[in-house]
């Protein structure tokens, strides 16, 4: 005891006969406290903080990675949307509209006379605009369809009404369109991915071929795959991803949000290359619209033939005149069909 008291005097500077009391031992004890108190509070603060700057962190790399993701994917609708309004009006011209990714300039050039077995080649076209953010959107108008060779050797087949948009150089990373209308493509595998994104959807593939119907002014959207696999998404997470097979076709209706997928497909959707269109199940207003992309032409309707519940099936051949075309439709042979230039009436006799 009496050698903690010479200690006490030595650490304090005490003298001979000082000593703590009860009140200076109580005000000692609640200072050590009051420091010890202070000390957690510091190591707390900063284990605290630490782990924050670190959830920060991790939190900003992830929402990163998801812009980094999503601005692709908002780049080139947003630059298809452009392009497209670009061309809105045109009469009867094959397009290939370029613009760089600011949207510092728009050229809008015809296309003619450089096919070879009626494939143009866009690579010969985009040469000169391979820059970073640069795309291209070709533009088929109604009553023509036509074939193209992508930058990285794809095939599509773009049917009447149709555009497509594309990144110039796609030698790096996925390879990417955007689709308005409908195309068949056949996929030159690289072993890149290679996306179809259209309004709603996504369809992710390696190497195959496929159709997609997807006019943005339409209800449907219709994938029919032919050959290797393609994964089928929604943009806006109105379905889950699935995994399709060759013969399976599937209808997305977007204004109920409904699926129908048929297992047993035959490649019917593929014919308007060919010039056959194939009917199932269509309305009469549905078939005009089909009608009027493919023969670029306006179809008048009788309004009597508007409250008909009639459902057209079967195959249509589309190549011969309008006029023709629609008297092949048996429904129709009460009705009577004149044409004046680019305009058709359907009247009941």
């Amino acid at each position: 005891m009496d050698r903690n008291r010479e200690n006490y005097k030595k650490i304090f500077n005490l003298g001979p006969n000082e000593l703590f009391d009860e009140e200076a031992k109580a005000k000692l004890y609640q200072s050590i406290r009051k420091q010890h108190r202070r000390r957690r509070y510091v190591r707390m603060t900063s284990y605290v903080s630490g782990l924050a700057a670190s959830l920060i962190l991790l939190f900003l790399f992830y929402q990163n990675n998801i812009t980094q993701n999503s601005s692709q994917q908002l780049d080139i609708i947003h630059m298809a949307q452009h392009n497209q309004g670009a061309v809105q009006g045109a009469r009867g011209e094959l397009l290939l509209v370029s613009s760089t990714g600011q949207q510092e300039r728009t050229m809008v050039n015809t296309l003619q006379g450089d096919s070879i077995d009626g494939i143009l080649r866009l690579d010969e076209h985009v040469a000169s605009h391979k820059a970073s953010g640069m795309y291209a959107t070709v533009y088929v108008p109604y009553g023509r369809r036509q074939a193209f060779v992508l930058p990285d050797k794809s095939t599509a087949w773009l049917n009447a009404g149709s555009y497509l948009t594309f990144k110039n150089d796609m030698s790096q990373g996925v390879r990417e369109v955007y689709l308005n209308g409908e195309g068949y493509f056949d996929i030159t595998h690289t072993g890149r991915p290679f996306v179809v994104r259209t309004a709603q959807t996504a369809i992710n593939v390696l190497g195959t071929t496929f159709n997609v119907n997807s006019y943005e002014e339409d209800n449907n959207t219709i994938v029919e795959l032919l050959t290797g696999s393609v994964a089928l998404q929604s943009t806006k997470g109105l379905f889950e991803e699935i995994m399709m097979k060759p013969g399976e076709r599937i209808s997305f209706d977007r204004r109920q949000n409904k699926i129908s997928i048929n297992r047993k497909a035959n490649g019917d959707d593929i014919l308007w290359t060919k010039r056959q269109l194939v009917l199932q199940q269509l309305s009469i207003d549905d078939l005009a619209r089909k009608l009027e992309r493919i023969y670029n032409v306006r179809i008048h309707l009788d309004s009597q033939l508007r409250t008909l519940s009639v459902a057209y099936s079967g195959r249509l051949n589309i190549d011969v005149d309008i006029v023709t075309s629609l008297r092949s439709l048996y429904e129709l042979n009460n009705y009577e069909i004149t044409q004046i230039e680019k305009e058709v009436w359907i009247r009941k006799k």
